[in-house]
């Protein structure tokens, strides 16, 4: 698939089903597999992130930590590291756990509480959503804009949305669940390392996690905040 996305883009389910010798219909289960609503989104998509080489997007780093890298592997190594601490303090600076406790209780107390995230997030929550399981705790995710989408329909007053978005893509990029979320009844809540982010005002609490937002170090603060969420949790469920 990977190896071959550029001719893979103008053939058809039939097409494709034919050359890999199965049916069309296993063809759209592959696709469903690997969290794609058809073979027409898929091939699109894989297209979209295999001609994405710039080094900025796909692993945020600049031209100059690039040549270090290549030329100076240890200096850079020892570069992000320093960074990447330095990340992890300053969100443990600025979400004191008197405000985890607050989200985790308000998620152990609702009667539904469903997760939202765009790309790498679901694959975050999904280890955070399997914590809480074996805490006894029910949570719903959605793994493609599709299932989110009707997620957000479901929420009524009694619910609690959590939006987890470090950087704001799932603003651009899953506008519609957005605007579904905003739309209902249900109590709102974002998480992200962004302190300057237009729309915290959108939701009825905000948890900002970092204040120095850093590309370089991308989601590191958002994921051990879900590791420690997720450790925190089980202590609180068996009290």
């Amino acid at each position: 698939m990977f190896k071959n996305y550029r001719t893979i883009q103008n053939m058809t389910i039939t097409k494709m089903s034919q050359e890999c010798f199965v049916s069309a219909a296993s063809i759209s289960r592959a696709a469903r597999n690997f969290g794609y609503r058809s073979f027409d989104v898929m091939k699109k998509q894989v297209a979209k992130e295999m001609t994405m080489r710039d080094p900025r997007f796909l692993f945020r780093i600049d031209k100059h930590e690039l040549t270090q890298l290549k030329n100076q592997p240890d200096k850079y190594y020892k570069h992000l590291a320093e960074e990447i601490s330095l990340a992890l303090l300053n969100t443990v600076s600025s979400v004191p756990m008197k405000k985890i406790d607050q989200l985790l209780q308000e998620i152990l107390s609702a009667k539904q509480v469903t997760f939202f995230g765009f790309n790498t997030m679901i694959d975050s929550l999904k280890v955070f959503q399997s914590a809480l399981l074996h805490c006894g705790i029910i949570t719903a995710l959605g793994e493609n804009k599709q299932d989110q989408l009707h997620l957000a329909s479901t929420l009524r007053e009694n619910s609690v949305a959590i939006v987890f978005s470090s950087f704001g893509n799932f603003f651009s990029n899953c506008d519609k669940v957005f605007d579904q979320i905003m739309n209902s009844q249900a109590h709102t809540i974002l998480v992200t390392q962004s302190s300057s982010t237009p729309y915290s005002i959108s939701f009825d609490e905000t948890l900002t996690i970092s204040t120095n937002t850093s590309a370089e170090v991308g989601s590191y603060p958002m994921n051990f905040l879900l590791d420690v969420m997720a450790r925190r949790a089980f202590v609180l469920a068996r009290r």
